[in-house]
């Protein structure tokens, strides 16, 4: 039921990133990509869409799309406490190590324990992924 007596605005950006959100609770990724996508091209100061698409494309394993991503939302300083732990997430992912241990001395944002101990436990080498 609607109210009638509060007036909203669903800007379509809105509307993408919400569909987008949606799919990705119902765990359908190709879709929530596409939908990302779209708002942020309707919006492209986006934060929130931004990380959330690169979250998006992590759980694909498709890491330098997520690693672009996080590192546009890093570059713009948008919601960092979140970005953060999904840059070193990725970086831990793609088993650059190094670029990890470097991150983490000096984060723009306070990092999650559990991924600081990860990135402590890891070796001091950057590896390569297979394609």
């Amino acid at each position: 039921m609607f109210n009638v007596g509060i007036t909203t605005l669903l800007f379509v950006d809105n509307m993408y990133f919400m569909m987008a959100w949606c799919y990705g609770k119902l765990k359908e990724i190709s879709s929530e990509i596409e939908a990302y996508l779209k708002s942020i091209d309707i919006s492209p100061e986006a934060p929130y869409a931004m990380n959330n698409l690169g979250y998006a494309y992590y759980k694909t394993r498709q890491y330098s799309k997520a690693l672009e991503c996080f590192q546009k939302c890093l570059d713009n300083s948008w919601d960092l406490e979140v970005v953060v732990n999904n840059y070193v997430r990725t970086l831990l992912a793609m088993k650059r190590f190094k670029d990890a241990k470097a991150f983490v001395e000096n984060p723009p944002h306070q990092i999650v324990k559990s991924l600081l101990e990860k990135v402590k436990n890891a070796p001091n080498t950057n590896q390569r992924i297979s394609a």
